[in-house]
């Protein structure tokens, strides 16, 4: 499975994007600017997360982080790098909504292709839609 994550404009302190799932549309993303990871394509595993306390989605082989996550939240403040996902995003804030069911239905189809044949995500700068 090949997640892609297209970032917008910045607004202020917030990065927000669209995620496709095998090129289909699967949720907003979010991102704090200023620390979010660059631009490349990365492996996604699954791994005990001792903050969240249950398995969570974990990006591998990002330049100079570590613990990389795809997880929930609604501001920017809610990641130090990590990529943050919602249902519903305001185009005037970046902020999301909804984070909770989109990380769910996310984190089950990430489940099966970790499971199966991979997961792989790429992001990259575009105009979001």
């Amino acid at each position: 499975m090949n997640l892609l994550v297209t970032r917008g404009a910045p607004i202020g302190a917030a990065l927000p994007g669209e995620m496709t799932c095998d090129g289909v549309r699967a949720c907003y993303t979010l991102e704090r600017a200023g620390v979010q990871i660059p631009e490349g394509t990365y492996q996604v595993v699954l791994y005990n997360s001792p903050h969240f306390g249950r398995e969570m989605p974990l990006l591998l082989n990002v330049p100079g982080r570590t613990f990389i996550e795809l997880h929930t939240g609604n501001v920017p403040g809610a990641s130090d790098g990590c990529i943050i996902v919602g249902q519903v995003q305001d185009p005037s804030t970046g902020e999301l909504f909804n984070s909770t069911p989109a990380f769910l239905a996310l984190f089950q189809a990430i489940e099966g292709a970790v499971e199966h044949e991979g997961c792989t995500i790429t992001v990259q700068q575009g105009t979001a839609s």
